[in-house]
């Protein structure tokens, strides 16, 4: 049975800054990725754009989910982020927070799978921390939404903050964070 694709999300620019590295990476390495089967997505950097493109999503479709976002700290360049909680959100530009109907949970964790790959060999060059602070905006929003989608159907998500900076070393980063990912065949059950 053929694999299913790898859908891997980034972010457009958001407030004042004039580009966003998630974006460009994916755009990049668009030839790249979609030749490894790799679906990309890249959304506004509105809460209502977010609830759009999940609500669309079939999750099914996916064996794996990875979320980009950009940090505002440049130390450690690369975080992966172990929790996604409901929380009080940042308004978005457009001034918008997102609202919660029905009895959600309060956080949700990462795939331990997907997380488990900071220790593969193929990253042992990178300085990655390991973080259950997604922030509190967008970032953690789409995280939560993701795993709040693909939890119950035992599918896996992460989400990775990066630096806004270094985009050849960021995309040298993703390319072999899907090596590591290939070469451990993570195929959560469906």
């Amino acid at each position: 049975m053929p694999q299913k694709p790898l859908l891997i999300t980034g972010f457009k620019p958001w407030g004042d800054r004039g580009s966003n590295i998630t974006q460009q990476i994916l755009e990049d390495l668009r030839p790249e990725l979609e030749g490894r089967g790799v679906e990309i997505a890249v959304l506004d950097v509105f809460y209502d754009a977010v609830d759009d493109f999940i609500a669309s999503l079939k999750t099914c479709d996916y064996f794996n989910v990875i979320s980009l976002g950009i940090m505002r700290q440049s130390a450690p360049p690369i975080r992966f982020e172990t929790i996604a909680r409901k929380t009080a959100f940042k308004p978005d530009d457009n001034g918008k927070c997102p609202v919660f109907n029905g009895a959600a949970a309060e956080e949700y964790a990462g795939a331990p799978s997907l997380l488990a790959l900071r220790d593969h060999e193929k990253l042992g060059g990178y300085d990655i921390a390991m973080s259950d602070q997604a922030g509190a905006y967008l970032c953690e929003y789409i995280y939560y939404r993701m795993l709040e989608r693909v939890t119950p159907k035992g599918g896996a998500a992460v989400f990775i903050h990066m630096a806004n900076d270094d985009i050849a070393g960021k995309k040298q980063f993703l390319l072999d964070y899907l090596d590591a990912l290939d070469s451990k065949n993570i195929q959560e059950p469906s």
